[in-house]
């Protein structure tokens, strides 16, 4: 059966002196010979090589990209451990290495017989460390892999792993002044600037973590900057619109009243120059007509009888609205009383006073009635003579 670190061991009881191995390091001593197998050699040589000829038309990837040889179909095969190294028959079985590398015995080929281990079953032929067995080539040190992985590591190495080109936004017509960096791959370059999005974008390359930090830091910089721009901006507009309300606005409301003031003396100049140019000229008898009409209602207007008429229709209006409230004021005092419980009683006198005080009040009302009657019956008169007067 194989071992779980790729060498096979031996079946053979008679083993007494195991030999010793260390963990990255081919053993010390040679192992004895760990019994044979007695009439099925020739058997299993075939069976292995069949084997053999179906693995070497399968394809197999190593995960750590070291090369891989195939053994020729010779007498001596090969038996796959679990991680995928190849085991040479001449080799001793206890004498693997700890990752399935081959390993030589010191011992002449003549002396070891091939032993019939079974293979392992191989999924898509992929291995996990699968050196290469030929003796020519020789697998990479333990301190060289290490310092392949720190160069993929490190950002300021040319093999570093963690590479991506980020895009600064400069004008266009500066663009064509830009190019890669001394430490940088002209090719990589190339290729991201013709993957630019526009035509202002300019490659930049980022190396690794801090490289990433840094250009964050860039950015919210340069974000605190504009908002700082944002603030200059709207204390500017603030303080343009309190200068407009402070000074344009009252010189826009003082050029109005001018403008108004302008426009009344404009009207009455045009008024008066057309009085004077139609001067001497005999007026229509619509117009004659119209201008005694205007005389009238100017002479009633400001007829003494009509003003005298009119503040004793005031007096009377006053005394009325001043009654009105004292008989308001009385009833209100009256429903208190009602809906306190008490009787309300009333004398003949006082339903007299207050019979003769409305029928003083629906005098005066019809009075007033009367008049503003006359009044809309003259302007609607002097409204209908006017109009026939502009329609002639």
């Amino acid at each position: 059966m194989s071992s779980p670190f790729g060498a096979s061991a031996g079946q053979a009881q008679g083993q007494q002196n195991k030999p010793t191995f260390s963990l990255f390091a081919p053993p010390t001593q040679q192992g004895q010979q760990q019994g044979q197998l007695q009439g099925q050699q020739q058997q299993q040589q075939q069976q292995q090589q069949q084997q053999q000829q179906q693995q070497q038309q399968q394809l197999g990837g190593s995960s750590f990209n070291l090369g891989q040889s195939q053994q020729p179909q010779q007498q001596q095969q090969t038996n796959n451990g679990i991680f995928g190294g190849s085991q040479n028959q001449n080799a001793n079985p206890l004498g693997g290495s700890l990752f399935g590398a081959s390993i030589l015995n010191n011992q002449p080929p003549q002396q070891l017989q091939q032993r019939a281990v079974p293979p392992l079953p191989q999924l898509g032929q992929s291995h996990l460390w699968q050196p290469a067995a030929s003796q020519n080539l020789r697998e990479r040190s333990i301190v060289d892999q290490m310092s392949v992985l720190y160069e993929k590591w490190l950002p300021t190495s040319s093999n570093c792993a963690f590479q991506h080109y980020f895009y600064n936004q400069v004008p266009p017509e500066q663009a064509p002044f830009y190019g890669p960096a001394p430490d940088e791959n002209g090719k990589k370059w190339e290729d991201a600037l013709s993957r630019k999005p526009n035509e202002g974008a300019i490659p930049v390359l980022g190396k690794g973590f801090e490289s990433i930090a840094q250009r964050l830091e860039l950015q919210i910089l340069a974000v605190r900057v504009l908002q700082q721009r944002l603030h200059e901006i709207d204390a500017s507009l603030s303080a343009t619109q309190q200068k407009h309300d402070l000074e344009f606005a009252t010189r826009a409301a003082e050029a109005r009243r001018k403008h108004l003031v302008l426009s009344q003396r404009a009207l009455a100049l045009a008024t008066k120059v057309q009085v004077l140019r139609n001067r001497g000229y005999s007026m229509e008898p619509a117009e004659e007509e119209l201008r005694r009409q205007l005389a009238t209602l100017e002479k009633s207007a400001f007829d003494p009888v009509l003003s005298g008429r009119q503040d004793e229709i005031w007096a009377r209006m006053a005394a009325l609205r001043a009654r009105t409230r004292g008989l308001k004021e009385e009833g209100e005092r009256l429903g208190r009383r009602a809906e306190g419980g008490q009787e309300v009683a009333m004398d003949e006198e006082t339903l007299k006073a207050v019979k003769k005080l409305l029928g003083d009040y629906d005098a005066q009302l019809t009075h007033l009635r009367k008049e503003l009657g006359s009044i809309n019956e003259d302007f609607s008169t002097w409204q209908v003579s006017s109009t026939q007067a502009v329609n002639r």
